[in-house]
């Protein structure tokens, strides 16, 4: 496969949040909403990492959901390229 001229062979992303769980059962008032969240993507490729992170970064830059969330709250991003983190 190949993204934004990216050859890889595999492409994952998770996301997690946090929050507090007594505002799903609406005790003492807390908010229900996320307070935070992490997106994790995990590429196996190739190719140069610093391809790598440029694809990363255009990708973020141009995703509705990614631009969604960054708006309401905060956000890391994690970027690993054949099993180790790098910074994006």
């Amino acid at each position: 496969m190949a993204l934004h001229g990216l050859e890889f062979d595999s492409l994952e992303t998770s996301v997690r949040g946090h929050w507090d769980r007594r505002g799903q059962y609406e005790i003492d008032g807390t908010n229900p909403s996320f307070k935070d969240m992490i997106v994790e993507t995990r590429v196996t490729t190739k190719a140069p990492v610093e391809k790598v992170v440029q694809v990363a970064r255009i990708t973020h830059r141009t995703c509705p959901m990614h631009a969604t969330i960054t708006k309401a709250m905060q956000v890391t991003d994690k970027l690993f390229v054949n099993g180790s983190e790098v910074p994006i």
